[in-house]
């Protein structure tokens, strides 16, 4: 292991060079608490969920003073004003006042993790349905999942952690970000996390009535966990969806185990990303590939650290295949649209990468070269 990180240890420290911050908060999430940009309750109740989505992207400077601000104990007390709340486990999370239309919102704890439980559709807590977790980035709170998670064919239960660590007026997954160069401790401290995450996972599967394995997708640092978690918890991944983020090459698999059971996982990234910028992604998605992994890369020309409109459609489309799949739904439209975001390659479909042509414009499918390896 130590080999494999010191032959990529130049290409994870040129991040620390290009970037300063981690996830500006949430991607595909509402925040019912903090400010922007993150969503306050307030806003949560006096906004349709469509209206609500996308969140604000926020700004550099803003993810930079965030960033500023230092941990002084491992107990999440940190110098800037902010109550730590109950230690590493975070406050409960905020619930909005009132019936959402064609959601039910529920709140619980597992161990020190608060979540918020979510059914969107016709369906109650107690019936059996696919279970989406959903993982927020640096900085960002549990919130309401909106935007690509509504209007799908079947109704699912969503669970959104929240992290423990407080960082300015939201919170972390994990003590250091991308930018800060350390790498050995961004995937020490990512195993770790991940692997609390995954026994929180399998204990939520059992305990609620769910069909399939469990589809997981996060964006930023929350991404960094969906990696994780396919790569070296496959037991309690069914489909994996990381956005606008990377894995830091020490947890890298050297090849892949005929005797698990991997999931596949379909990455998208803007490629002028500031905050974790797309070469080391292609890198990555390049060399799991060459290793038999069922894995792509969807760029996004023009799109920064944020989840634009042509992505959120994108990973929509995702999730419903997904679901589908989950249910044994072959006759989902999802399931029947091959070459646009799974399935066939863009490239062996017949289609011009550059051009819509049925594929949202400005969006790049990368594959690995086939004699990769």
């Amino acid at each position: 292991m130590a080999t494999h990180l010191d032959a990529r240890t130049g290409a994870a420290l040129a991040i620390g060079a290009l970037t300063t911050a981690s996830a500006l908060g949430l991607a595909f999430c509402q925040s019912p608490q903090g400010d922007e940009p993150n969503r306050s309750a307030e806003a949560m109740v006096t906004h349709t969920l469509e209206e609500a989505w996308p969140p604000p992207a926020g700004d550099l400077e803003a993810a930079l003073a965030a960033t500023a601000i230092r941990r002084i104990s491992e107990s999440a007390i940190y110098d800037a004003g902010v109550d730590a709340g109950d230690g590493d486990s975070g406050p409960p999370i905020a619930l909005p006042e009132g019936p959402i239309e064609g959601l039910q919102v529920r709140r619980g704890v597992y161990e020190d993790i608060h979540f918020l439980e979510v059914v969107i559709g016709p369906a109650t807590f107690d019936d059996a349905l696919p279970i989406v977790f959903v993982f927020h980035g640096r900085g960002g709170n549990a919130g309401l999942p909106g935007g690509p998670f509504l209007g799908l064919s079947h109704p699912v239960r969503v669970i959104v952690p929240q992290a423990g660590d407080r960082l300015g007026t939201g919170w972390e997954w994990l003590p250091v970000s991308v930018g800060s160069g350390l790498v050995d401790r961004l995937a020490s401290s990512l195993f770790q996390v991940s692997s609390r995450v995954a026994a929180m996972i399998r204990t939520l599967t059992a305990e609620r009535p769910t069909i399939g394995r469990p589809i997981v997708s996060g964006f930023s640092q929350g991404g960094l966990l969906t990696y994780a978690l396919a790569l070296h918890h496959d037991d309690v991944v069914g489909h994996a969806f990381p956005l606008s983020t990377w894995l830091p090459p020490p947890l890298e698999p050297l090849y892949r185990r005929d005797d698990l059971r991997f999931p596949p996982i379909r990455s998208m990234h803007g490629t002028v990303d500031p905050v974790i910028p797309v070469g080391p992604t292609r890198v990555l998605v390049d060399r799991l590939r060459s290793r038999g992994f069922d894995i792509e890369l969807v760029e996004f020309d023009g799109v920064g650290h944020e989840m634009s409109e042509a992505m959120n459609q994108t990973f929509h489309r995702w999730l419903e295949r997904a679901v589908c799949d989950v249910v044994g739904d072959t006759a989902c439209p999802a399931a029947l649209a091959p070459g646009e975001d799974g399935g066939v390659p863009i490239e062996d479909a017949g289609v011009d990468a550059g051009e819509d042509a049925g594929v949202d414009a400005g969006r790049r499918r990368r594959r690995a070269p086939r004699d990769a390896g």
